[in-house]
């Protein structure tokens, strides 16, 4: 996904384009239709086809206006190429790890920091995947 704002990559000849209001989506169409893209993202829950895990984003946000602290969850590839992220909660972050532990993609991970680790780091795994808190 390249949300509104950002750069869209070039596309890959294995992939297909979809667009919406809120971005660009490159995916495998025999994975997922245009249309479940379309379903999905009209209600903020890219998460699911993007294998960001459980919460949306206007999830977390909700839980942020409540008084949350922001956490992220990213996963790395071994020469410390960001592949993946999420936001999340105090309250959410622990499930979301697990989310991502259990889906990272076979040969992604291997290293224990990455981009933010000059903030506090709450967890730090052998498997290339960590949390940070982000400063409120």
């Amino acid at each position: 996904m390249f949300p509104v704002g950002t750069r869209e990559l070039p596309l890959p000849d294995c992939l297909s384009r979809f667009e919406n209001d809120r971005g660009v989506f490159h995916f495998h169409a025999d994975r997922i239709s245009a249309d479940e893209i379309a379903r999905l993202s009209v209600q903020g829950r890219e998460n699911v086809f993007l294998k960001l895990g459980p919460y949306s984003k206007p999830e977390i946000m909700d839980r942020f206006r409540d008084g949350e602290r922001l956490f992220y969850v990213m996963e790395y590839t071994p020469d410390r190429v960001e592949f993946r992220s999420a936001i999340g909660t105090e309250s959410t972050v622990d499930e979301q790890f697990d989310y991502f532990e259990l889906s990272k993609e076979p040969g992604k991970g291997g290293i224990t920091q990455g981009k933010g680790s000059d903030l506090p780091l709450a967890r730090r795994p052998s498997c290339g995947l960590f949390y940070v808190m982000y400063a409120r």
